[in-house]
């Protein structure tokens, strides 16, 4: 199974390759980020792709969690499943298929900062 992000944008998997810029992906939450700089692992989740506009799909890390307490697990329980350890848990289930590319209700937007004005972005601590 591959760990490549469902997002198939050209400018974001350039990048995501390129370790001088500040964007992640967190295949176990299937989630796209900026870390915020402040020597935490906070990062900020992004909701709309920064270089082509299109709806990034929808994280999936309270579904993680609620996966876990239903296993009577903790995150760093030895016996968590080695599929719920990255992208795999979700790749074999219908969630797969909420990973298909979005478009946004207006469109690509034109240029990064009215994509900027558009995304909602929220606080993520992985």
């Amino acid at each position: 199974m591959s760990d490549e992000p469902p997002h198939p944008c050209e400018g974001m998997a350039r990048a995501l390759a390129d370790p001088d810029i500040p964007l992640v992906y967190n295949d176990k939450f299937r989630e796209h980020g900026i870390p915020v700089q402040d020597g935490g692992s906070s990062v900020t989740v992004l909701e709309f792709c920064l270089f082509c506009g299109a709806e990034l799909p929808d994280s999936l890390r309270d579904e993680w969690f609620d996966r876990l307490t239903r296993l009577g697990l903790d995150p760093d329980s030895p016996e968590l499943p080695l599929d719920m350890r990255s992208g795999a848990w979700w790749r074999r289930t219908e969630l797969f298929i909420a990973a298909t590319p979005k478009t946004t209700s207006q469109g690509v937007a034109g240029s990064v900062g009215v994509i900027l004005g558009t995304t909602k972005a929220r606080s993520a601590t992985c």
